[in-house]
């Protein structure tokens, strides 16, 4: 890419020597390090924490492995720019200016305010955090774009443009409709498919993990993993037992992306449900090789009105920011951003409606018995439940199963999802404002020797 030159990554590297001496490491566990490609980067968004971003590195060898890693950078110093005191001669904000004119300043995100009015010779500020009141000074660029993908693209530029189809776990889960008690959840990705479910659930069935796993052929059409894909069932006693299994499981996989057809149901009622048995998110989700000082989570909530003007669900970028090894996404905002631009879809965006008009067969029919045609919705839910608890395992299976066959087809979320957003943050995906204001900050830099104002 070019962004920074040499000397420019030298002097980012010399103001965070721990992360130096990482990037000078060219061996693990006795192999030759070929390439590292940076995942993503989070934030840990706790108020009385040291300013630490957890890294989601994916390392590739010279001998053809790979693996991958997560690395906890502490006190990231990022660059902003400063104009030096000869040139402080106008006082309306300008699109940016010349490097030449220009002083590099370092600072961590948390204490940016702070050292900003330092730097602009206010010897005594007040003790403010983040990035608030930054944007006053019509002396200060470069300081709106975050340590988050300030850091990225030190990657990008250290170990170059390195890009690979990043891994992605679907999940899914059956709850039921009067008491809200999660009865089965499913995750699969292109090698594993795994459902954890409780005995209640199957009360009376005593082999309930050979006939899901047995029954499974008989009522899953043929598509193009069925014959490969491991598959197992856990059976376990209670709800609270399914849901921590569940993440357990996730983090064995250990996939790039966690993708959730309609997130702000399927994750607040995980939540919601784990808190009746005094469980947080963080716990379930937090990396375990990380510390538990970094332990976090934090659902947010996407933007519900412009203005007065309610927005279509489906419209809404709602976020996780969380310690865990994987970031959480909506499969479903993603595939109407992308394949739509936000525009009506003909049948909707439910996952039936959108199987169908990519000529995928759509959710999984109980064969030979139209008793149950008659139903929908609620109705269906509650009586196949009962009637064929393991032809309804299987439904739920096959709902995420088919989610990949869709990404395996579109590639929404492997890859155009995380190139669209050419190293900015998960959380920023449909801000058109943001990417641009990034994209210009890499134009100006690279092809104008400028940096955008603040």
């Amino acid at each position: 890419m070019d962004f920074y030159t040499k000397e420019e990554i030298d002097r980012i590297l010399m103001n965070n020597l721990p992360l130096k001496m990482a990037f000078d490491n060219r061996y693990i566990d006795g192999k030759e390090i070929d390439t590292v490609e940076c995942k993503w980067t989070t934030r840990v968004e706790l108020p009385y924490a040291d300013d630490m971003l957890i890294v989601k590195e994916k390392i590739f060898f010279k001998d053809g492995t790979t693996k991958n890693n997560l690395r906890l950078v502490k006190d990231f110093r990022r660059p902003y720019y400063v104009t030096k005191s000869i040139y402080r001669t106008y006082k309306q904000k300008k699109d940016g200016e010349k490097l030449e004119k220009l002083d590099v300043r370092f600072s961590t995100d948390k204490f940016l305010a702070k050292n900003i009015n330092i730097s602009l010779g206010n010897k005594f500020p007040k003790n403010s955090f983040g990035q608030s009141n930054k944007i006053s000074s019509p002396y200060i660029y470069g300081g709106s774009i975050p340590g988050t993908t300030l850091l990225k693209l030190l990657y990008t530029e250290y170990y170059g443009d390195k890009f690979s189809t990043y891994n992605v776990v679907n999940m899914d889960i059956e709850t039921h409709p009067d008491t809200g008690v999660i009865s089965l959840i499913s995750i699969c990705n292109d090698n594993v498919l795994y459902t954890v479910t409780t005995k209640d659930f199957f009360a009376g069935i005593d082999d309930v993990r050979e006939r899901i796993l047995s029954d499974f052929d008989k009522y899953v059409p043929d598509f193009d993993l069925k014959n490969t894909i491991k598959r197992d069932v856990i059976v376990v006693d209670s709800e609270i037992e399914a849901i921590i299994t569940i993440f357990k499981l996730i983090d064995d996989i250990d996939p790039d992306i966690l993708a959730i057809w309609n997130i702000s149901f399927d994750i607040t009622h995980i939540e919601k449900r784990a808190a009746l048995y005094n469980v947080k998110m963080e716990d379930l989700v937090h990396a375990p090789e990380l510390p538990d000082e970094c332990k976090f989570y934090k659902w947010n909530e996407g933007f519900r009105f412009i203005g007065r003007k309610p927005i279509s669900p489906e419209k809404v970028w709602h976020t996780v920011a969380s310690s865990a090894r994987y970031k959480i996404v909506c499969a479903m905002r993603i595939y109407l951003y992308i394949r739509a631009g936000d525009k009506e879809i003909p049948g909707g965006v439910g996952l039936n409606a959108v199987l169908k008009a990519n000529k995928i067969d759509g959710k999984l029919k109980f064969p030979g018995d139209e008793k149950y045609e008659k139903y929908t919705g609620k109705k269906w839910h509650m009586t196949v439940s009962v009637d064929e608890p393991v032809f309804y395992a299987i439904y739920n299976q096959y709902d995420i199963l088919s989610m990949g066959r869709l990404d395996r087809k579109t590639k929404d979320v492997r890859v155009t999802f995380p190139l669209s957003l050419k190293g900015n943050d998960f959380e920023v995906f449909n801000s058109n404002p943001t990417l641009l204001m990034f994209n210009l900050y890499l134009y100006m830099k690279k092809h104008m020797g400028m940096i955008l104002c603040s």
